[in-house]
């Protein structure tokens, strides 16, 4: 019996060597070697489609991996010299082919690129950054993606720091309302066309990270258009108008202003709180956004 016994327990002990050399020599190793192969295979030669999404990849240090980029995409200043795609609405998949990308980074909501990607056989992986959680996110999902993790995280760290000091300074402050213009026919002497910020984005979660809040509360719309009598009828504090310094060519900011001035009823034009906010990387959602949070801001605490 107990020979039987001792038989056993040598069994199970060269059960357990065995097994410990079979995962330390050859699991191991092998799970090693995956992951020092991701950055290798995954993100040797990527594409981006998006200005956020290039800024992410360069803020993330994987600017020598980049081989091409969308028109827009001119930051940081190196990528003015990559090889362009075309945009989302005509992209140059002759240019994609031929860049044979290991991965190409797509926004979520751009399916029918997607769509033609993968009637081409191209990787892709899709990206989210409509709102401040989705950009913090679209950081780590890129950065584990390419096996970069740590500078994803450090990348998040540095955003959600700069977004957490606009809040500690905006505590107490008197909670203005708001509108934030994108687009309008910038021919008219008054404003027309307009499109504004809408609840869903990042510019609206901003807007409570600095202590004040969107005047427009009505659609789901990410950017909705309104006319002149809903922007008497909304009465915003502040107007803070973007646009793009091309449209500076043609139009000053007190041309810009003075339009405006027609709108006589509103607080934001009474007590002359309209600004023109013309910062290359105002529309971009991207990494970033912490120093829009800053002009924010000072825009709307500037006499406070």
């Amino acid at each position: 019996m107990g020979k039987k016994i001792e038989k056993i327990i040598l069994f199970i002990v060269f059960f357990l060597v065995a097994f410990l050399v079979y995962y330390f020599f050859i699991v191991n190793n092998s799970i090693k070697q995956k992951v020092a192969s991701v950055p290798q295979n995954r993100c040797s030669k990527i594409i981006t489609t998006a200005p956020s999404l290039t800024e992410t990849v360069a803020s993330l240090g994987l600017l020598k991996n980049l081989k091409a980029v969308s028109n827009y995409c001119n930051y940081p200043l190196s990528v003015k010299k990559l090889p362009k795609i075309g945009g989302i609405l005509n992209p140059n998949f002759e240019m994609i082919m031929k860049i044979n990308p290991s991965v190409v980074f797509v926004m979520e909501q751009n399916k029918n690129f997607q769509k033609k990607l993968k009637q081409a056989n191209i990787n892709f992986v899709t990206i989210k950054q409509t709102n401040i959680n989705d950009i913090l996110y679209s950081f780590a999902k890129i950065a584990r993606y390419c096996n970069v993790i740590n500078k994803g995280v450090n990348l998040e760290n540095k955003v959600r720091e700069q977004l957490a000091n606009q809040m500690l300074l905006s505590k107490n402050k008197l909670k203005k309302r708001v509108m934030i213009v994108v687009g309008r026919n910038y021919e008219s002497k008054t404003p027309k066309g307009i499109y504004i910020a809408g609840i869903d984005g990042f510019y609206t979660d901003l807007l409570k990270v600095v202590g004040a809040k969107n005047v427009f509360t009505s659609s789901n719309l990410s950017y909705p258009q309104i006319s002149t009598e809903g922007i008497i009828s909304l009465n915003p504090d502040i107007i803070i108008e973007i646009v793009h310094p091309n449209i500076l060519k043609k139009h000053s900011i007190e041309e810009l202003k003075s339009g405006w001035n027609r709108l006589k009823e509103i607080n934001a034009v009474k007590n002359k709180k309209i600004y023109i906010y013309t910062k290359s990387y105002a529309t971009i959602p991207g990494p970033r956004i912490g120093q829009i949070a800053e002009d924010f801001f000072d825009f709307i605490h500037k006499d406070n």
